[in-house]
């Protein structure tokens, strides 16, 4: 039986890596290096800056490189602790590139969908991060490519962001792809301006807006192969 979709796009942090996991644990190495006290406290409050740079990022009001320096320069100053914004966050980003954690199913249902559809990671990212989270997974070889905001000069939910996906992965056919991922601001209200199927990964179950609901919507990955391969 043919697939329902032959290209797959996936976002990658949140929605096939524990994000969560590798940021822990790349926070509390770049603490400890620096000799820094580390606890709950310093993680709750640079994800709530990450996230707010993050989503300035999303909406064109902050570039890629402002994001990198700017989380780091709040986050010292939140705790009254000095430092170059720019380098902690070089630091930041090696430490991150080891956590090439995997969410559950993640492995499995890669490989399963690689046996009939070309998958791709499109992720808003940092590239050399990414990268090397791939290279470091199981889920390598399962991959085609990997499609990064800051190496096509547009970010998910911009519409060029896809149109450089397709054009790399050579795929015309809107209607046979799929985006998949975690975020309704990125992932899913991206793939419907661009006018592909969508899927919402939604494993704690959160409430949605009419205005992002999307095609698909799954609490486990391992759904998704019902959706795409029957």
């Amino acid at each position: 039986m043919l697939p329902k979709f032959d290209l797959i796009l996936l976002d990658a942090d949140g929605t096939l890596f524990d994000y969560d996991r590798a940021e822990t644990m790349a926070l509390a190495k770049l603490f400890d290096v620096h000799q820094f006290t580390y606890g709950p406290e310093v993680l709750a409050r640079y994800r709530e800056i990450n996230g707010a740079v993050w989503a300035d990022f999303e909406q064109g009001r902050m570039s890629k490189q402002e994001l990198q320096s700017t989380r780091f320069e709040r986050l010292l100053a939140a705790f009254g602790l000095t430092g170059d914004g720019a380098t902690f966050n070089s630091e930041y980003l090696d430490y991150l590139g080891e956590g090439s954690f995997l969410l559950p199913g993640a492995e499995e249902v890669c490989r399963e969908l690689s046996k009939q559809c070309k998958l791709v990671i499109a992720t808003n990212g940092i590239a050399k991060t990414q990268r090397k989270r791939l290279s470091l997974s199981p889920i390598k070889d399962f991959i085609d490519c990997i499609v990064v905001s800051e190496e096509t000069g547009y970010q998910k939910p911009q519409t060029g962001f896809f149109e450089y996906a397709f054009n790399l992965c050579g795929h015309t056919e809107r209607s046979r792809a799929l985006m998949v991922g975690d975020s309704l601001t990125a992932d899913i209200a991206g793939g419907k301006a661009f006018g592909i199927a969508t899927c919402w990964y939604n494993p704690y179950s959160k409430p949605v807006a009419p205005e992002y609901r999307a095609d698909h919507e799954v609490s486990e990955l391992k759904e998704l192969l019902p959706i795409i391969l029957d």
